[in-house]
């Protein structure tokens, strides 16, 4: 089992965080993000689209990822 990235509660100005594995299962979360299946599958989503990208880009196979961040700005 992978561990669980710490400080995420302590990043300046967040209002919630989300860590999913590639089944769209939470391992963790807080904030606005609490338990957002929605934002859950979104993510994972957009893992799989960076994989099918760079597969294509240089015709290599990437299976793993350490990391992926995303910062959603949302307007009034």
């Amino acid at each position: 089992m992978a561990t669980l990235p710490q400080g995420l509660d302590k990043i300046k100005n967040q209002l919630g965080y989300l860590v999913v594995d590639m089944d769209e299962n939470i391992l963790a979360s807080s904030g606005e993000l609490n338990n957002d299946g929605k934002a859950a599958s979104t993510a994972v989503d957009m893992i799989r689209l960076v994989k099918k990208y760079l597969q294509m880009s240089n015709g290599e196979t990437y299976d793993d990822f350490k990391r992926i961040s995303s910062t959603l700005t949302m307007t009034p």
